[in-house]
C-alpha cells in the first residue's frame, strides 16, 4: 500500500516538474522573440524581456502597416517627402534587417495569408495585387480603398469607390462610393455586397470564420460601428452599438481596426485604434459575443498565438513592452 502511495506521489511530482519545465521553455521562447516597433521615424526590433537591447531595422519610416508573424516580415510606408498621405511601400525582413522596395505612391497594403503576395491601395485609389518583390499581377476593379485578404487567401474585400470623379476631385470618389465589395482571385468575379448613398460603409475588417460573412465598419446609423453581411449580399446586420443612439453619452464600442490581430479560430480579435486596445469575440454565425477595453497602447502583436500579446504602452516615457495574457 505504501509502495503504491509513493509511486503516485512520484508520478505527481514528475508531472508537475514537466509542467514547470514546459512553462519555462514557453517563457524563454516568448521573451527571446524579437518584435518590430516604430519609435520616432525609426523602425526597431527588440525582445519583450529586454527592450533596452533594441536594433534599428529601417529609418525614415512613416507608418507600420502590417507585421506577418509567420514569415517575420513587416510592411511599412516610408516618410513622404511632401507630407502627403501616401509614400513608398517597403518590406522589412526583421530577422536579417533587410529592406526591399515594393511600390511607389501607396496609401495602405496587406500581405496575403502566405506572405507571397500583397494587395495595395495606391494614390490613384486603385487596388493592385503584387508579388512580395513588387511585380504587378492584376488590378481589382476601377477605383477602390482599404483592401484586405480573406484568411484563406482567395478573396479580397474592399470599399468600392465611384468609377469616375464627376468634378475631378478625388473626394467625390468616396462621397459616391458604391459600398463594400469582394473580389474572387480564382474566378476573377466581383460582387457588390452593400450599397450606400454617400460612402457610409468603409474599411472591411475580416471574413467570418466560415467565410460566409464579411465584417466592415459603417456610419449608417450615425455611429462608427461594426456591421456584417453575407458574401452574397444578404442579411445585413449591425453588430455593435445597435441599441445606442448617436447622441447617447453611453460609452460606445469603437470601430474594429483593419490591422486587428485575429486568433487562429477567427472568433477573437485584438484591435488597436486611437491608443485603445480592445478585445472582440464573435460567434460562429457572425454575431458579437463580447467586446471589452483591455488597456491603453498601440501595435499589439502575438507572443503566443491565441494566448499572449505584447504591445507598446501609450505612455511615451515607457519604451518597453507590455505583455498581456488573453483569458
Amino acid at each position: 500500500m505504501e509502495c503504491q502511495v509513493t509511486k503516485r506521489r512520484m508520478f505527481v511530482v514528475f508531472m508537475i516538474s514537466i509542467c514547470v519545465l514546459m512553462l519555462m521553455i514557453l517563457s524563454a521562447n516568448v521573451s527571446a522573440k524579437d518584435l518590430p516597433f516604430l519609435h520616432g521615424n525609426t523602425l526597431y526590433k527588440s525582445s519583450p524581456d529586454n527592450s533596452s537591447l533594441k536594433a534599428a531595422i529601417a529609418t525614415h519610416v512613416a507608418r507600420i502597416l502590417q507585421y506577418h508573424d509567420g514569415i517575420e516580415k513587416i510592411l511599412y510606408i516610408a516618410e513622404p517627402k511632401n507630407g502627403s498621405r501616401h509614400g513608398d511601400l517597403w518590406i522589412s525582413n526583421v530577422p536579417f534587417n533587410e529592406t526591399t522596395p515594393i511600390a511607389e505612391g501607396v496609401i495602405d497594403a496587406q500581405f496575403s495569408p502566405d506572405g507571397k503576395t500583397i494587395v495595395l491601395w495606391n494614390k490613384d485609389h486603385q487596388i493592385h495585387v503584387v508579388t512580395d518583390y513588387g511585380k504587378s499581377l492584376e488590378q481589382v476593379g476601377v477605383h477602390g480603398a482599404a483592401p484586405i485578404f480573406s484568411h484563406n487567401g482567395q478573396f479580397i474585400a474592399y470599399e468600392k469607390l465611384a468609377d469616375i470623379s464627376f468634378d475631378e476631385d478625388e473626394q467625390s470618389l468616396f462621397e459616391f462610393a458604391q459600398g463594400i465589395a469582394i473580389y474572387d482571385l480564382v474566378t476573377r468575379q466581383e460582387t457588390l455586397l452593400t450599397q450606400t448613398e454617400h460612402g457610409e460603409d468603409y474599411a472591411p475588417i475580416a471574413f467570418s470564420s466560415d467565410l460566409k460573412r464579411v465584417y466592415f465598419n459603417s456610419t449608417r446609423r450615425g455611429i462608427a460601428s461594426v456591421w456584417s453581411v453575407n458574401t452574397d449580399g444578404s442579411d445585413l446586420r449591425q453588430i455593435t452599438n445597435a441599441r445606442i443612439s448617436p447622441t447617447s453619452i453611453e460609452r460606445k464600442i469603437p470601430a474594429l481596426s483593419q490591422t486587428a490581430l485575429w486568433a487562429s479560430h477567427r472568433l477573437m480579435a485584438i484591435s488597436s485604434l486611437d491608443g485603445e486596445i480592445w478585445l472582440f469575440r464573435f460567434t460562429v454565425d457572425g454575431n458579437l459575443s463580447d467586446a471589452k477595453f483591455l488597456t491603453w497602447g498601440e501595435f499589439p502583436l502575438w507572443l503566443v498565438p491565441d494566448q499572449v500579446i505584447a504591445l507598446r504602452p501609450s505612455n511615451k516615457k515607457n519604451e518597453g513592452w507590455q505583455v498581456i495574457h488573453i483569458q
